[in-house]
């Protein structure tokens, strides 16, 4: 499937994802791979039918895939006896994404931690401080609960 080949809606869904996902902080490139791959066909592309599939520069698919795989989103392959490289989402690739967050979130905790042995006896302070520590403190135990129950589930399919 290229761009040509995509029907109206599919590439109002690319554009929608790469929407959110610029809400979400990140590039709307990011987010058009990560659309394409949930809907082309085959589900593994090389980087030159992604980007035929984007009408986008092979130089900023390659970029953005890179990171993806990085992050164990997308998954790089190869098809003996091609030497080409292929791409596709990764398995439990959301749960993967999730997880990645969770060094950022032992941060915040650790800044937090960090910022009470700052102020002292300061009760408004201590009080932001430790707000934010016990917080993030609760919000890692129940995404890792959240993940749990979602391996519990596919599990159980």
């Amino acid at each position: 499937m290229t761009g040509s080949d995509c029907s109206e809606e599919r590439q109002r869904f690319i554009e929608d994802m790469a929407l959110l996902y610029e809400k979400a902080g990140h590039t709307r490139m990011q987010g058009r791979i990560i659309a394409w791959l949930m809907i082309c066909v085959p589900p593994h592309q090389t980087a030159g039918e992604i980007a035929a599939g984007l009408q986008a520069s092979k130089a900023s698919i390659s970029t953005n895939i890179r990171m993806f795989v990085d992050f164990g989103v997308i998954e790089r392959f190869t098809r003996p006896p091609e030497r080409r490289d292929f791409y596709r989402l990764g398995d439990d690739a959301w749960a993967r994404a999730v997880e990645r967050g969770f060094p950022l979130i032992a941060a915040f905790g650790g800044l937090a931690e960090r910022g009470l042995g700052l102020v002292g006896d300061e009760p408004e302070a201590r009080a932001r401080l430790q707000e934010m520590g016990e917080f993030y403190e609760f919000y890692e135990r129940e995404v890792r609960a959240v993940l749990a129950r979602w391996e519990r589930r596919k599990r159980a399919r």
